[in-house]
């Protein structure tokens, strides 16, 4: 068996294939059900690790300053452009 979840999911498919078929018992496909949630969660857990998430802080509205304030839509757009042409 290898790390790699999806060649994981393809060897427990089979094995259940296998044991509707009758070439396995249900003890052996069982066994290698708990191994297969084993190794899915094992992998979960690197994955976990190794993923770091961002914390952000939130600035309160009443410390944002107005005129550092990008705005992307037209509307914001043409009244900057009013704002600056007035001066």
């Amino acid at each position: 068996m290898t790390e790699d979840v999806n060649e994981l999911y393809e060897w427990v498919t089979k094995r259940y294939n296998q044991y509707l078929e009758g070439e396995i018992t249900e003890d052996e496909y069982t066994q290698d059900l708990n191994e297969y949630k084993r190794k899915l969660a094992e992998s979960q857990e690197n994955i976990d690790k190794y993923v770091q998430t961002e914390k952000t802080t939130r600035t309160p509205k009443d410390k944002i300053n107005p005129d550092k304030v990008r705005s992307t839509s037209i509307a914001g757009l043409r009244q900057k452009l009013l704002d600056e042409m007035k001066k």
